[in-house]
Parts: structure tokens; C-alpha cells; sequence
């Protein structure tokens, strides 16, 4: 594992920004609803929005961990 520092202020785009809203909209469902269901999509959304500041190691240490089960 690196201890690589990323700039978030770096590739900032209109994707991250969509990204950022779904996350956000999916916590307040969560938190207004408190049904499982809603805080697993916030946690998938969550998931999502820092997916796309992984670098490729760390892409592939996450896949790696999925496919053998990890949760």
C-alpha cells in the first residue's frame, strides 16, 4: 500500500459533482426513512463517490478484496 496524497481539488468535474449529490440525497432518504434498505444505497452511493478518487493500486486491492468475498 501506498501513502500516496491525492488532491481532490484535481479532475473536480461535473461528474464528481453528480457523484456528490446521489450520496447525499441517498443519506438524507436514509436518514429521514431509518430503513435499512435506504442506509445500504447511501452506503453503495458513498462507496461510489470515493471510487472515483481510488488510483489504480488501490482500484485494484478493492477488486481483488470483493471478488474474494469481502464485504
Amino acid at each position: 500500500m501506498s501513502a500516496e496524497i491525492i488532491d481532490i481539488n484535481t479532475g473536480h468535474d461535473e461528474r464528481i459533482s453528480v457523484l456528490w449529490r446521489d450520496f447525499v440525497a441517498a443519506q438524507t432518504r436514509a436518514q429521514a426513512s431509518l430503513q435499512m434498505a435506504d442506509g445500504m444505497a447511501a452506503g453503495a452511493a458513498w462507496r461510489r463517490f470515493l471510487m472515483a478518487y481510488e488510483t489504480p493500486e488501490q482500484r485494484r486491492a478493492s477488486v481483488s478484496f470483493l471478488n474474494a468475498g469481502g464485504r
